[in-house]
């Protein structure tokens, strides 16, 4: 049996310093990377106008609803409303009586309100007698023209409606 120092059975293991270095370096190159190509705001401003969206044709469609069983549209005519100001003076999502000052709820469950609804971006709603339009500030639709190519009168907002000249 031959004669074996501990030096010979000890082996390498594990990583050295660099090697750890090199790999974090590559995998902050490629996280620096994607962050730049999915760009995360941009698709929270998308996600966002999608809501609008949304929220948009679900209040027109009740709109209309309320207009058949009615024969007038919801609240009181040449007013317009904004989903920022309560009419009720109580919740701004109560359908019963939120932003837009009627009982929407045998349409709807709740009175949609903009995903972010400040000073810049809300909904707002008018009617004349004759037709409506409801309008939202968009985020990031704004530069791809879905604001411009909506029939309305106004090129900054998205409008929905059957009279897209009541609102300015």
């Amino acid at each position: 049996m031959p004669f074996y120092t501990k030096k010979q059975y000890w082996h390498k293991s594990g990583f050295t310093l660099i090697e750890l270095v090199v790999v974090i370096a590559v995998l902050a190159i490629l996280f620096g990377i994607m962050l730049v190509i999915v760009n995360p705001e941009q698709q929270f401003k998308k996600a966002r106008d999608a809501k609008r969206l949304s929220n948009l044709n679900v209040l027109a469609e009740a709109i209309q609803e309320y207009h058949l069983d009615n024969g007038t549209y919801p609240d009181s005519a040449d007013t317009t409303r904004f989903s920022t100001v309560s009419a009720a003076g109580g919740s701004l999502s109560d359908s019963t009586g939120g932003w837009i000052d009627v009982d929407l709820s045998k349409f709807m469950p709740v009175m949609y309100i903009d995903p972010v609804n400040d000073a810049t971006y809300y909904y707002s709603y008018r009617h004349d007698g004759v037709g409506f339009e409801i309008d939202a500030t968009l985020e990031s639709y704004l530069e791809n023209g879905k604001n411009t190519s909506d029939g309305g009168n106004n090129d900054n907002k998205l409008e929905m409606g059957n009279k897209l000249t009541v609102l300015d």
